[in-house]
C-alpha cells in the first residue's frame, strides 16, 4: 500500500486577470510506506509534476486578455475617421465583462485611419458608463491620448496606431450594476476618430 501526498510551499503567488493565482515555489512529493522500486517512485513524482505543470499552464491561457466584438457607438448622423482592426479588453473573457470594483481595466485598441480621414493634431479620451439610457462620465489619466495612450500624434490617413489605455473602477461605485461602457477617442473638432460599446457588469 502505497500513499502519495503533493505538498505545495509557495514563496509568492501571482494573480493573472480577476480570478486566477498561481503560486511560485518548491513543489515536493511525500512518500508513505516501504517502496518496492525507486522508478516507482520516480515515474509517479514525474507523473504528478507533470500534471501539476499543464494545469498552471492552462490556467495561464485560460485567463489571458480577450478580443473582443465591440458594439459600434449609435449615432447615424456621424461615421468614425477610423476602421477597428481588433479590441482587447482585460479582464473581459466573455460579454457581459465583469469589473469588480478597485481594479483597472485595460484596453488595447489597434486602429487604421480611414483614406478619406482629416488629420487630427489632437485625440482626446473620453468615457462614459450608460446606466438605464443615461451617460455617466467616467474619470481617466489619458484625456490626453497624444501623450498618454502610445498613439502617434497627427493621426493622418491611412495611419496605423495601437492605443493602450486603462479605466479604474472606483470602489465607491454601486454595485452590482449593469451598464455599457462607451469609449471614445475624439480629434480637436470632437468628432469622433473612434466610438465602440460593450456591456459590462461592476461586481464587488
Amino acid at each position: 500500500m502505497y500513499t502519495l501526498r503533493l505538498v505545495l510551499k509557495p514563496h509568492s503567488s501571482r494573480c493573472v486577470g480577476s480570478k486566477w493565482c498561481i503560486c511560485t515555489g518548491p513543489i515536493h512529493f511525500k512518500f508513505s510506506g516501504t517502496s518496492k522500486s525507486e522508478s516507482l517512485r520516480k515515474m509517479l513524482s514525474s507523473a504528478v509534476y507533470k500534471f501539476a505543470l499543464i494545469s498552471a499552464l492552462l490556467s495561464i491561457h485560460v485567463a489571458r486578455p480577450q478580443k473582443v466584438n465591440v458594439l459600434p457607438c449609435v449615432n447615424p448622423e456621424v461615421t468614425p475617421d477610423c476602421v477597428l482592426n481588433e479590441v482587447v479588453i482585460n479582464p473581459c473573457p466573455k460579454f457581459p465583462c465583469q469589473f469588480k470594483l478597485g481594479i483597472n481595466v485595460s484596453a488595447e485598441i489597434t486602429f487604421t485611419m480611414n483614406a478619406t480621414a482629416t488629420t487630427a493634431s489632437k485625440a482626446t479620451t473620453v468615457i462614459h458608463g450608460i446606466i438605464g439610457g443615461v451617460p455617466v462620465p467616467f474619470k481617466t489619466p489619458y484625456t490626453d491620448a497624444c501623450a498618454t495612450t502610445g498613439i502617434r500624434c497627427p493621426l493622418k490617413a491611412k495611419d496605423e496606431n495601437v492605443y493602450k489605455a486603462q479605466l479604474y473602477v472606483e470602489p465607491s461605485y454601486p454595485a452590482p450594476l449593469d451598464l455599457y461602457v462607451k469609449w471614445e477617442l475624439r480629434d480637436q473638432t470632437t468628432r469622433d476618430i473612434f466610438c465602440f460599446r460593450f456591456p459590462a457588469q461592476l461586481v464587488r
